[in-house]
């Protein structure tokens, strides 16, 4: 991917990127170590080429960033065959389960899909009022396959 516009792509990252970061940080934690600013760039040109994640270039729509297939991009960032299903807050992790969770500020909110994206106790963004003030309203559940 070659961004014409880059102060767009990094604004999009930072309001639209949650679950497609949360994934990046599962791959590191399944790798077993951290990736380097040039490798998250390598990883993001090999996502958005493969249609995993959206981009459209310049152009603040609220489907930038949007993971469309998380399955393969851990197997991108890994090399690992994992299948994703959501279940609801309530749902406890089994052996060998990572969850991903949802978090909204209201039920309307979660209806309409706004909220964030959280890995356990990592907030994509540092310190988020999803975080503060939020509570799960589904969660993604990564299993290898």
């Amino acid at each position: 991917m070659k961004p014409e516009h880059l102060q767009s792509f990094f604004r999009d990252a930072g309001d639209y990127s949650c679950y497609l970061s949360c994934l990046i940080r599962m791959a590191e934690d399944i790798n077993g170590e951290r990736m380097t600013l040039g490798d998250i760039g390598r990883a993001f040109d090999k996502i958005f080429d493969s249609g995993c994640a959206t981009y459209t270039d310049g152009n603040p729509l609220d489907d930038n960033f949007y993971v469309r297939n998380p399955e393969r991009i851990l197997f991108i960032l890994t090399g690992k065959r994992y299948s994703v299903r959501i279940e609801d807050r309530n749902y406890k992790t089994k052996n060998g389960e990572t969850a991903i969770d949802f978090k909204v500020l209201s039920e309307s909110n979660g209806k309409k899909g706004i909220g964030h994206f959280m890995y356990g106790e990592y907030d994509p963004l540092g310190e988020s009022r999803h975080a503060r003030n939020g509570y799960i309203y589904s969660k993604r559940i990564f299993k290898e396959k």
